[in-house]
């Protein structure tokens, strides 16, 4: 036999004893078939509704603040889709900034909770609720109402402690919707119009 022959049977008898090393590994040591790894699913924040209605169906908005003042708004639909207002008191030079009007109607409709504090709360006062700084009664068609009282403001500066008559829990709303109806009458005027006499 040459010599160029013997080193082909070499290289294939090496070949062939790689192969049946690698097949006989496979079967004896199997690889680990990985288990899909379950990932966390991200969760939503709960959604703490203090009033959940359509804003459609809001008729009048009543606050009540801890002076004695008051402020009333009757809501009126229209046919053509607008909103007429009637408020008392009246103000005899300077007009209502409507588009707050409609801003409130559509917020305390739905009034969603920054937090929810306690459920079945024993101890009002310590929220400002016993005696609180406003209530606002929110009107609907078909004489439902409910009434907010407003209390304290939290640690968190701007928040407030809130509860409604339709459910014994003390929530926390802030922001945008306390700076919106924690308002006097006189702030609702419409002031970039120069008064009528």
């Amino acid at each position: 036999m040459s010599k160029n022959i013997k080193r082909i049977l070499i290289a294939a008898g090496a070949v062939v004893i790689l192969v049946l090393a690698i097949v006989v590994v496979r079967f004896v040591f199997p690889e680990q078939e990985e288990l899909p790894v379950e990932t966390p699913v991200p969760t939503e924040a709960p959604v703490y509704y203090v009033s959940h209605r359509s804003s459609t169906e809001v008729s009048g908005l009543h606050f009540n603040y801890s002076d004695g003042e008051h402020f009333d708004i009757l809501i009126e639909a229209n046919e053509n889709g607008t909103y007429s207002y009637t408020c008392d008191p009246e103000d005899d030079f300077f007009g209502y900034n409507s588009g707050s009007f409609r801003s409130m109607m559509f917020s305390l409709a739905t009034l969603t909770a920054t937090s929810k504090i306690e459920e079945e709360p024993t101890d009002l006062a310590q929220y400002g609720l016993a005696e609180p700084q406003m209530t606002v009664t929110i009107d609907f068609v078909g004489g439902e109402a409910t009434t907010l009282r407003i209390g304290n403001e939290t640690p968190i500066q701007g928040y407030y402690y809130v509860i409604s008559d339709q459910e014994n829990t003390v929530y926390t709303i802030g922001g945008f919707i306390t700076s919106l109806i924690m308002r006097r009458p006189f702030e609702y005027r419409q002031i970039d119009t120069f008064p009528s006499y």
